[in-house]
């Protein structure tokens, strides 16, 4: 925990959105003290640590780094029976992508992920509160609240891939999506009318996935999950919640449905997909047969090594190589 805190905290100039926050705390309230065209967690976080205490933008780095990450390897002492399969999977998947870059997203998961527990013990007033503080950090984490009224839905495995299958076809007849979305959006959230814009507009946001390889896996994740739910051991603790296969689903019919758009889909997917660093090891654990086991532990081994393959090739590495800390 420590050592990621701190690869993360005194990093400079590295991971994606690094110079956006960057800019952002630099012209934090140049014309009008007031702004708050950012969520308040994160208005009220950069005015405290810029204008109370006086500190340098690094300060906002090591904020996000040590509420994220602690969180999330909270999750993983608290679910995980394997806790290096889920580290792995943490640091190539998410922590990269998330904590390491889009950092308030990456908080707003941690808390999601922290709210499944009020999920299982049905106590929705803090779920409910809890999504809601996720949301005063990145507003998508509104979306998380689908979650319970859909957490206990029983449906085959079969027809969960074919939902799947039936919503990423649908993507492709929404002609007027981006018109609706853009006006949900103004409705919800007006202060977020120009990031809108931008996202529908600016062609390397708004240009539509496709099927990738990637997707595929989705489906191999949501089968490995799906098998290792046994009803009648609904209460045991070495068993895999079925909320989490649900979270995972409903997670995989966004990212198909909103296909159309890059990162509306993967921005709203996450809350319920981000839970793959602790639903495989338990999958795995919950697998009676030994053979099947192994190979569940293989495809996790080349799941990460694909995660890393699309690091290296498709973003090429630009946003993490060269890494740089402060001390530079």
């Amino acid at each position: 925990t420590v050592f990621l805190i701190l690869f993360a905290a005194i990093r400079k100039h590295t991971g994606p959105d690094y110079g956006s926050y960057l800019i952002l705390w630099n012209d934090a309230y140049a014309t009008d003290p007031y702004d708050r065209s950012n969520e308040p967690f994160y208005f009220y976080l950069q005015y405290v640590l810029k204008f109370v205490f006086g500190l340098e933008f690094q300060s906002l780095i090591v904020c996000f780094a040590v509420l994220s990450i602690s969180l999330k390897f909270r999750a993983i002492q608290k679910w995980s029976p394997y806790f290096f399969v889920s580290l792995l999977l943490y640091f190539n998947i998410s922590f990269l992508n998330q904590d390491f870059g889009q950092i308030r997203q990456g908080l707003a998961t941690s808390i999601t992920i922290l709210s499944i527990q009020y999920v299982i013990e049905k106590r929705f007033r803090s779920f409910l509160l809890t999504v809601l503080l996720a949301t005063s950090v990145h507003y998508t984490a509104i979306i998380f609240l689908l979650l319970y009224p859909l957490a206990n839905i029983r449906l085959k495995l079969h027809a969960m891939m074919l939902i799947w299958l039936a919503a990423f076809g649908l993507s492709y007849f929404f002609t007027a999506f981006e018109t609706l979305l853009a006006y949900i959006g103004s409705v919800l959230f007006p202060e977020l009318n120009s990031k809108i814009f931008i996202y529908l507009t600016d062609e390397m946001y708004s240009k539509r996935l496709g099927f990738t390889p990637g997707m595929s896996l989705r489906f191999v994740n949501l089968a490995i999950m799906y098998l290792a739910v046994k009803p009648e051991q609904h209460n045991n603790e070495r068993n895999l919640p079925r909320v989490l296969v649900n979270s995972y689903f409903i997670g995989g019919c966004i990212f198909f449905l909103l296909n159309i758009l890059a990162i509306f889909a993967a921005r709203s997917s996450v809350y319920f997909t981000v839970i793959d660093f602790i639903a495989l090891p338990l999958a795995m654990q919950a697998i009676s047969s030994r053979p099947l086991r192994y190979l569940v532990a293989f495809y996790i081994f080349l799941y990460v090594l694909y995660n890393i393959y699309l690091l290296i090739n498709v973003t090429e590495g630009s946003m993490l190589v060269p890494y740089k800390t402060i001390f530079e």
